[in-house]
């Protein structure tokens, strides 16, 4: 099983502004935060720094952080505060954009609790018309059956009585022919 352990992100390092421009300043930063949890100049270095004394000594010396140091004092204050300006317009906006979004979340859950006992009174509505539908297919079911059994009845009811017609019919048919027969023994003759 793997174990998940949780630890403290690095402080950041950034330059101190002065009169001057920009200078190196970490007499703000306490020796015991080198060793947990670490410092990372923002210079783009990957290095965790865990002692102070390499991190002022040996990486503000070193070429990529005075390059990095350089570069801010060339941009100026000027540069600085119109990053500022524009990220305070950003967040602005973003509030606002946040505002409406939340107003409107506000809105979609008000219509949602005002058509909650609506919701609830068709559902109810469809359930009981489920059950009216239930009860007369059950009905229609009953009453087909019935209509079977009467059926069926009156089918061999049917059968009953055109055996019997069959049964007259061939009666018919040999009362006919004794008919015959005899009068002809008295002398009749028939025309057919």
């Amino acid at each position: 099983m793997a174990t998940t352990t949780l630890s403290l992100r690095p402080t950041i390092y950034y330059p101190s502004e002065s009169r001057g421009g920009f200078i190196d300043d970490i007499s703000g930063i306490p020796a015991a935060i080198f060793q947990e949890p670490g410092v990372k100049c923002s210079c783009g270095s990957k290095t965790i720094f865990k002692n102070k004394y390499s991190f002022t000594h040996v990486h503000i010396k070193s070429k990529q952080h005075q390059t990095y140091l350089l570069n801010w004092n060339k941009r100026g204050t000027q540069d600085l505060i119109k990053t500022c300006v524009d990220l305070k317009k950003e967040t602005r906006t973003q509030q606002i954009a946040i505002a409406e979004r939340d107003k409107t979340i506000r809105t979609l859950k008000t219509q949602r609790e005002i058509l909650k006992p609506e919701n609830e009174r068709l559902r109810n509505e469809l359930d009981a018309c489920k059950s009216q539908y239930e009860e007369l297919i059950t009905q229609l079911q009953e009453e087909n059956g019935l209509f079977k059994r009467k059926n069926t009845r009156l089918s061999d009811t049917n059968e009953e009585l055109t055996k019997k017609v069959e049964g007259f019919t061939e009666s018919s048919k040999t009362g006919e022919t004794l008919a015959k027969h005899l009068l002809s023994k008295l002398g009749y003759d028939f025309e057919e």
